[in-house]
C-alpha cells in the first residue's frame, strides 16, 4: 500500500509503545519475552488492520542536543529504580512494578516485530518526532499515535465520516 496515497496511514511514535507491547506482566528485569512480544505486536496491528489501516513505525535513534537534559533526569532515574530492584533481589523479594524498565535494546525487537507483521518501519538518527512530522505532512497521513506533550497538531483535510 503506497502511504502517499492513501489517507489510511496511521503513524506511530514506536518508543510510544514500548510498555504496550512490553507490558510489566512480562519478565523485564533479565528480559528476553520476545514471543510474547511479537505476539502483542500482531494483535496490535491486526486490531488497525481489520479496519483497513496501515501503520508506519518510528524508533527513535538516538537522543537531539536539545532534549539531552531531560534524557539525563530520565537515565538518573533509571539508575535509582537499578538500584530498588537490586536492592528488593538481595532481600530475596519481588520488585516493584513501579520499579519497571523496558529490558535493554527492547526498542529493536519491537521495531522488528512490526516489521515482521508487515509494517514500514523507520529508524531515525536521533528523536522521531521532527521526521515523523515530515512524513506525515509530505504524505497526507490520517494520524499519529504517541504520548509525547511536545508534539505537533498536524492540519486535517475536510472528509465525510467514514472514509478514513
Amino acid at each position: 500500500m503506497d502511504a502517499s496515497a492513501n489517507a489510511s496511514v496511521i503513524v506511530l511514535d514506536g518508543m510510544a509503545l514500548l510498555r504496550k507491547m512490553y507490558p510489566a506482566d512480562l519478565e523485564w528485569i533479565v528480559g528476553g519475552q520476545f514471543q510474547e512480544v511479537w505476539l502483542n505486536v500482531s494483535a496490535f496491528v491486526s486490531a488497525f488492520a481489520t479496519q483497513g489501516l496501515q501503520l508506519v513505525v518510528f524508533m527513535d535513534g538516538g537522543v537531539d542536543d536539545a532534549k539531552l537534559s531531560e534524557w539525563r533526569e530520565r537515565r538518573l532515574n533509571d539508575y535509582k529504580k537499578v538500584e530498588r530492584v537490586v536492592g528488593a533481589l538481595g532481600r530475596g523479594e519481588a520488585p516493584a512494578k513501579a520499579a519497571w524498565m523496558p529490558p535493554p535494546n527492547i526498542s529493536k525487537t519491537v521495531g522488528s516485530a512490526f516489521a515482521e507483521q508487515g509494517c514500514e518501519v523507520h529508524y531515525t538518527a536521533g528523536e522521531a518526532d521532527r521526521e515523523i512530522a515530515s512524513y506525515c505532512v509530505h504524505r497526507g497521513c490520517a494520524a499519529v499515535l504517541g504520548k509525547d506533550s511536545d508534539y505537533f497538531v498536524l492540519p486535517v483535510r475536510a472528509c465525510p465520516l467514514g472514509t478514513l
